[in-house]
């Protein structure tokens, strides 16, 4: 996957500057900033409807974080799961 090679060779440079943010990745640079990772993704998809972009949390803190995280355009919902994380939020709502 080209973003996450993009996001490990260039690690320390957006751990520093993203640190505690949602990040979203298209190809080889960082498209959306912020602390709500619905916004993000709905505004990387606005830059770039053609792509899919990826998500990720940049930590406060040097921390090993590994989550695979899955958009479902049809049920409107982003899911990431990690070992003991599962977390969900619906796309395009109020809530």
């Amino acid at each position: 996957m080209k973003e996450l090679a993009f996001y490990i060779s260039d690690a320390d440079k957006i751990n520093r500057k993203y640190r505690g943010k949602h990040i979203a990745i298209v190809d080889d640079k960082v498209v959306a900033i912020g602390s709500d990772p619905k916004l993000v993704w709905e505004k990387a998809k606005k830059k770039y409807p053609d792509k899919q972009p990826v998500l990720a949390f940049v930590p406060k803190e040097d921390t090993l974080v590994l989550l695979i995280g899955r958009v479902c355009v049809q049920k409107k919902e982003i899911r990431f799961f990690g070992r003991y994380i599962e977390t969900c939020c619906s796309i395009g709502s109020s809530s």
